[in-house]
């Protein structure tokens, strides 16, 4: 029901003025920033006096805000009875619809205000009409729960099977929300209970998603048919158990729900409460027979579901109704093997006390064991490794338990292997050993463990490179060390004919050279393409590992770089310019002069100068395409880094704008409040001096009458002031000292004028003190309006 409406008085907004002054003039025209004008204000809140008097003044009835509301629909959201009777009485338009499609009376029902209601339908307020969305106002009355309301529409001929842009009914917006009433009444009214939305859901699927179980055996009683499936082939009963609604799924299965049919994915009601571990679901279903061995199309099945997600007391039900434990996946993965990998302990406790095979492999040759070591639970390690999981069995890859342990840094893990005598030098499909991979891990515990349990230093892979090489390039000074000190060879060569000083340089690891050179490294061992140590730490710009070479003896030898513009030889006879080929120092050391030797010297093999030249021209031509492409990748990105800092610029500027422009959009309505203000301030002393000037009117006046009613002519002085009577005329002839300060007569002209509320005593507030002793005179008509 609506509330009462309230007079002009009661209204906190014009009580003040009402205290201050007898009359309250504004606008009826006159509109907000929203659109909104002193109507809609009123129907807002329930202002009968003004409504009634605005419309009188000559306000539109259906006038509209920005919004597209009407005063009726304002009415309407607040439920003024009164207002609605006003406004309808002027014939406000029922059927108006705001900009999306609303009406006052959808408005009217979704707040429950059936007496509204029937008022805006027995004015011809079209009931099935929709809004943008396709709902009706039945849709919105059962959205909003009012049993009335829908009462009263269904009296009127609603119909209960519209349905909205998603195929939406009434009854299944009642099921939702879980009214049992409305949904009695629906279906006593012919509401078709197993209708389809656009995702194929039903009235039972929407009733079931939020667990209303006297909901859904209302339905049921009225032959709802409980296994229909929707798009994605989900029904009640799948869905009752991924939410956990056990006392629902009981319901369903009492009215003969299909209790293994499958999703479009295969999956099955008993797999979506293990998947979400609802316990008290699985037992029901378990109680009703539901088969435990179903698979999904990858192959999983309840128990993988529930082992993989660590639910033991599911897990052990499973198992004690027949779940067969060693089943595989679509990747050979069993329950154990992901129970292992998630880290799910009392899980894989329940399964090997079940006997669950720890051998088992899956399509990557992976054991349960490698999956716990990937993993990182040390305590699954120690269940698997105590019901004789196989300590070096190798995957696909020839990768070994251990070898996961370490490419994942678990210290505990390695230990305990090590502890369990796993094999330190296995090596994989790579040729790597579980040290390579400590190492390139840079973790120093584990590899003081590996060292510790004999691994061997100078193993090589399938590059030839060795644990050394791997922690010169990772730069771990602490894992050098151990491994120097567990004798590793400086200078094995791996394929290419690198060192791990060259490897250290070119990584620019100085102190981990200082330390090779400190072991008797060889610094002047050349690579496959005779690059050396200090070539390499050259070409990268390592001028300190330079430096440090040149310190320890490294030579100018043949090669300072491979690029063939910085070959030497050292038997070149410079007086022979055929050597020369017309070549300039300038032309040789233009290329890469900072790969040259200090001196600037070019030598060229007499005996293969040509070919030499040759070579040299290309490698020449190579390294200026080589430069073109390193200058124009690096404008490129300079262009897009200009065009992405113009594009920042430009949203920057924008965003700036729209500021300023808000900013000045505040001032400007902040001035206009202060003027607006400022007016009202100014209204109010002209009332008072008008009030004033009129006081002292009547004094005069009275006096006059009085002592000139029989003589028209006479002419009067009283002090400084001289009055001439006529009966046609007043004219008020004062000295320079007198005050006028408003002229009597002020149009008012289209304002609306509305009197006080009158005090205990029966006087208006507003009324003069003269008034108030009993002189007061009694105004004319006129004024009045």
């Amino acid at each position: 029901m609506g509330a009462s409406s309230s007079s002009l008085g009661e209204s906190k907004f014009f009580r003040p003025f009402m205290k201050r002054r007898k009359k309250v003039y504004f606008d009826v025209h006159r509109k907000s920033n929203k659109g909104m004008t002193s109507l809609h204000f009123a129907c807002c809140g329930g202002l009968t006096d003004i409504v009634t008097v605005s419309l009188k003044k000559g306000a539109q009835v259906d006038i509209r805000s920005e919004e597209g509301w009407t005063p009726l629909m304002y009415a309407s959201l607040h439920g003024h009875e009164k207002v609605i009777k006003i406004l309808l009485k002027h014939k406000a338009d029922v059927n108006i619809t705001e900009s999306n499609g609303v009406t006052a009376l959808m408005i009217a029902c979704i707040n429950g205000y059936d007496t509204i209601v029937k008022d805006l339908l027995q004015h011809q307020a079209q009931i099935n009409i929709k809004n943008k969305d396709g709902r009706t106002a039945l849709m919105w009355a059962c959205d909003g729960g009012s049993e009335e309301v829908v009462k009263v529409l269904i009296e009127h001929r609603a119909d209960v099977n519209i349905t909205d842009t998603s195929g939406v009914t009434a009854l299944m917006d009642a099921c939702e929300r879980g009214f049992d009433i409305i949904v009695k009444d629906l279906l006593q009214h012919h509401a078709q209970v197993d209708a389809k939305d656009k995702t194929d859901s039903t009235a039972v699927m929407y009733a079931c998603s939020k667990g209303h179980v006297n909901i859904l055996e209302i339905l049921v009683e009225h032959n709802a048919d409980v296994n229909i499936s929707d798009e994605n082939g989900v029904t009640a009963l799948i869905d009752a158990a991924e939410k956990g609604y056990d006392i629902i799924i009981d319901v369903l299965l009492k009215h003969h729900a299909q209790i293994d049919i499958k999703d479009k994915e295969g999956s099955t009601a008993l797999m979506y409460a293990c998947y979400n571990g609802h316990e008290n679901v699985v037992k029901v279903l378990m109680k009703h027979d539901a088969n435990v061995k179903i698979a999904d199309k990858n192959g999983d099945t309840a128990l993988m579901s529930a082992s993989r997600y660590g639910y033991s007391v599911i897990v052990d039900g499973l198992l004690q109704h027949g779940a067969e434990i060693d089943i595989k996946n679509k990747d050979g993965r069993t329950a154990l093997m992901l129970a292992s990998a998630e880290g799910k302990e009392n899980v894989v406790k329940i399964l090997l006390e079940h006997n669950a095979d720890v051998i088992i492999t899956d399509s990557h040759g992976d054991t349960a064991l490698m999956r716990a070591c990937f993993g990182g639970n040390e305590i699954i390690v120690n269940h698997l490794l105590e019901h004789h999981a196989q300590i070096d069995k190798r995957n696909v890859n020839e990768r070994t338990a251990l070898m996961v342990a370490c490419s994942k840094s678990h210290t505990k893990i390695v230990q305990t292997l090590l502890e369990h005598n796993a094999d330190v030098n296995i090596t994989e499909k790579n040729g790597a050993t579980a040290l390579m991979f400590a190492c390139s891990e840079r973790n120093s515990v584990i590899v003081e463990l590996l060292l510790q349990h004999n691994a061997l230093v100078d193993v090589k892979d399938h590059k030839g490179q060795t644990a050394l090489m791997a922690a010169c390039q990772d730069g771990s000074e602490d894992i050098v060390r151990m491994l120097l000190s567990s004798k590793a060879s400086v200078n094995i060569e791996d394929q290419q004919g690198c060192t791990s000083l060259m490897f250290a340089s070119s990584c620019g690891h100085t102190d981990i050279v200082r330390l090779l050179l400190h072991h008797k490294a060889a610094v002047n061992n050349r690579g496959n393409a005779g690059e050396t140590a200090l070539s390499l730490a050259l070409m990268k710009e390592h001028y300190d590992i330079e430096r440090l070479l040149r310190e320890h003896g490294a030579a100018e030898s043949s090669y300072t770089c491979s690029h063939f513009d910085c070959a030497i030889a050292d038997d070149t006879d410079f007086s022979d310019s055929q050597n020369m080929q017309g070549l300039t120092d300038a032309f040789i050391q233009g290329t890469k002069p900072r790969h040259l030797f200090p001196t600037g010297e070019r030598f060229i093999n007499k005996e293969s100068s040509e070919k030499i030249v040759g070579t040299m021209l290309d490698a020449v031509k190579k390294d200026r395409n080589d430069l073109s492409t390193q200058i124009d990748a690096p404008m490129r990105r300079l262009e897009e880094k200009l065009d992405d800092s113009m594009r920042i610029l430009e949203e920057k500027q924008d965003a700036s704008m729209r500021r300023l422009e808000e900013k000045l959009d505040d001032s400007m309505r902040i001035l206009e409040e202060k003027q607006d203000a400022s007016m009202r301030r100014l209204e109010e002393k002209q009332d008072a001096s008008m009030g004033r000037m009129e006081a002292q009117q009547d004094t005069i006046m009275r006096g006059m009458k009085s002592q000139l009613h029989s003589q028209p002519d006479v002419l009067m002085r009283r002090g400084e002031q001289r009055l001439t009577w006529n009966p046609r005329k007043i004219q008020i002839n004062a000295p320079a000292t007198f005050n006028f300060e408003q002229a009597t007569n002020v149009a008012i002209g289209g304002n609306i004028q509305i009197q006080g509320e009158p005090d205990d005593q029966g006087h208006r507030e507003g009324d003069d003190d003269e008034s108030a002793k009993g002189e007061r005179t009694e105004q004319n008509g006129d004024e009045d309006d």
